[in-house]
């Protein structure tokens, strides 16, 4: 199935009847929801032909008529999937704006088949540009575009550099998206010994509908009754198959589902073994829903106490700290759903993984109070650090990532300013590391390094 499945073609006259028959084969094989057909040269389209090439999947059109025996543009749709608005309709193009069911959106869909004389191709790319910058539709533009855009979209013929800047400044300045072409380079060619070979034939589609349809693509089909390739847009619709049904080994230590196998298999005693192992099948996915239903209310009437027990130690708290007291709420524990089963209970437990963000924020928390600490010590007269210069500058430590190097004099009260500080800062979760601190001791002063405050 797909959410989006649009072809374009340049069919060279749709009068014929084996045209009508391969347009049709087209449509019922790919079962198409929109079509873009250029060229039919045919002055009308009449309502038996489109039901003729639509059949079930296709029962709505509007056509373009040709001018004598060349052009003439019809787009056909699925009226369950395209809800038309309004059309403007040109001899170069058809445009549609309607409501697109799969995307629950308004979108705009423009079958265009530009004229061979470029001045008029420039005329019809203005209009198409101005169409399309005053609607903010998500819009869908394909068809048989008689230029290329580089060198390498053509072989076997000049290169028209004029025709391409044309184009090429048309999908810059409506910002559409150039939908990457797979399943060949090419998507004309004149079948001749010394053929020549072009990319006429292309999809822009609006880069908000490639956000919304990621999987969208753009593939030549091949080649028919015509020079011109098939082009299909699609996006699949992923439709997922039957659910497997597996039997997991615990079920098989509950002693309900034992009984009600046995008792369900000996009823069936006498049947063949396929039709045995289907009604026990079915008779065990009972089972299973049955126990899921239980284990979840039971999971929920669990929930439901324990949510009653923490408000209740929420009020009990607040009458304590009103007169004074206090509330510990112990760590939670909780367990998870197995396979449809609750596993054992488990504690939820602090800490930081490594290589957390968190991590160094909390480190220069921590290692921030520990330099105002013995910045307040020292300003407290605990001790004294190195005076430095004429102007007497005080250190009392200097901090470089995770080590510290304190100053201070070699006299007992400044080591017991020092050691208090330092003991009041462990009391707080900090720890020093015993294998990387050291004391070196000059003439006049202590220098004490501290590594790893945490």
């Amino acid at each position: 199935m797909y959410l989006l499945n649009l072809v374009s073609w340049n069919v060279r006259g749709l009068g014929k009847v084996e045209k009508q028959r391969a347009v049709k084969n087209l449509v019922k094989k790919f079962w198409v929801n929109f079509l873009f057909i250029q060229e039919t040269k045919l002055e009308i389209v009449e309502s038996k032909t489109a039901k003729f090439i639509g059949g079930s999947c296709i029962d709505q059109f509007w056509f373009v008529h040709a001018i004598g025996s060349a052009g003439g543009i019809t787009s056909f749709w699925d009226s369950n999937f395209f809800h038309i608005e309004r059309q403007v309709l040109h001899k170069s193009y058809v445009l549609l704006v309607g409501f697109v069911q799969c995307l629950k959106r308004s979108c705009g869909f423009i079958n265009l088949y530009t004229p061979n004389d470029a001045s008029e191709r420039k005329s019809v790319f203005a209009e198409l540009e101005n169409l399309i910058k005053s609607e903010n539709l998500i819009w869908i533009l394909g068809g048989d575009f008689n230029s290329v855009r580089g060198q390498d979209e053509k072989i076997g013929f000049s290169f028209n550099a004029s025709s391409s800047e044309v184009l090429n400044d048309f999908i810059e300045e409506t910002s559409l998206f150039d939908l990457p072409l797979s399943g060949s380079r090419f998507t004309w060619s004149n079948a001749r010994d010394h053929g020549i070979f072009c990319r006429l034939d292309r999809v822009f589609v609006s880069p908000e509908l490639l956000h919304i349809l990621p999987g969208i693509s753009l593939q030549v089909l091949p080649k028919t009754i015509s020079y011109h390739n098939l082009i299909q847009v699609s996006v699949r619709s992923f439709v997922a198959g039957p659910r497997p049904f597996k039997i997991f080994n615990h079920w098989m230590d509950d002693k309900t589902f034992n009984r009600m196998l046995r008792s369900s298999i000996k009823v069936l005693r006498g049947f063949e073994i396929g039709n045995i192992l289907y009604f026990s099948k079915r008779v065990a996915k009972a089972w299973v829903e049955k126990e899921r239903k239980i284990s979840i209310r039971a999971l929920i009437e669990e929930a439901e106490k324990k949510i009653e027990a923490l408000e209740a130690l929420i009020q009990i708290g607040r009458e304590r700290n009103e007169g004074g007291g206090y509330m510990h709420v112990s760590t939670a524990s909780v367990l998870v759903l197995i396979n449809g089963s609750p596993s054992e209970r488990f504690s939820l437990k602090r800490g930081l993984r490594q290589g957390c963000p968190l991590s160094p924020m909390l480190f220069n928390l921590v290692a921030e109070g520990l330099s105002l600490v013995i910045s307040k010590a020292a300003n407290r007269g605990f001790f004294e650090g190195v005076k430095l210069g004429a102007d007497s500058l005080e250190i009392t430590h200097l901090r470089f990532a995770d080590d510290l190097l304190i100053f201070c004099e070699t006299v007992s009260g400044s080591a017991v300013g020092v050691h208090k500080e330092f003991s009041l800062t462990l009391e707080a979760g900090c720890r020093e590391t015993q294998k990387k601190a050291r004391a070196f001791e000059s003439k006049d002063h202590v220098f004490r390094r501290e590594g790893d405050p945490r």
